[in-house]
């Protein structure tokens, strides 16, 4: 099965996020950006500062921190803004998850199950009919990210039970 936002091949899943408008991407970029640049320009200045002989005080570093720590945070909100997506393979008796944010990638997940469960769990406004894929395994939930079309998820949810799920 394979749509815009969905790609299942040889039992491995890739839900991929649905781009934002051009206008909250150049936004995120820009404030990314200057939240990046700003305080190593100004971290830079300071050094060249302190040749002279004024000191950096360990407060100034602070300071200058918290906007570089935002400016990565919202870097790392761009990326999955725009190239996220969540790639589940299934193995005999467990998934292996991770996200996927191009650039860079977050540790995998391994969840063993014995018998597992796919469901459609609504999110969102209802007028949007947009659902997130949840997978129940032994009495835990573990819940998608990426929301996909309701119809497009139940599709997915009876080949993933098909393919998956042969006895059941």
């Amino acid at each position: 099965m394979k749509t815009n936002q969905i790609n299942f091949n040889d039992n491995r899943l890739e839900l991929s996020v649905k781009r934002p408008s051009h206008f909250i991407t150049i936004f995120m970029l820009t404030a990314a950006s200057f939240c990046l640049l700003v305080p190593l320009i100004f971290f830079i200045y300071l050094l060249m500062q302190s040749v002279e002989g004024f000191p950096i005080r360990l407060l100034t570093i602070v300071f200058l921190l918290i906007p570089f720590v935002f400016g990565i945070y919202l870097l790392r909100l761009f990326l999955w803004n725009f190239y996220g997506k969540e790639v589940y393979v299934f193995e005999k008796n467990k998934f292996i998850y991770l996200t996927d944010y191009k650039y860079f990638k977050d540790a995998k997940k391994e969840v063993k199950f014995k018998s597992n469960g796919f469901r459609s769990e609504s999110s969102g406004y209802e007028k949007e009919k947009k659902a997130v894929l949840t997978i129940e395994t032994n009495g835990q939930k573990h819940k998608s990210a990426v929301e996909l079309p309701e119809n497009e998820l139940n599709k997915l949810i009876e080949l993933l039970n098909q393919k998956l799920n042969p006895n059941e």
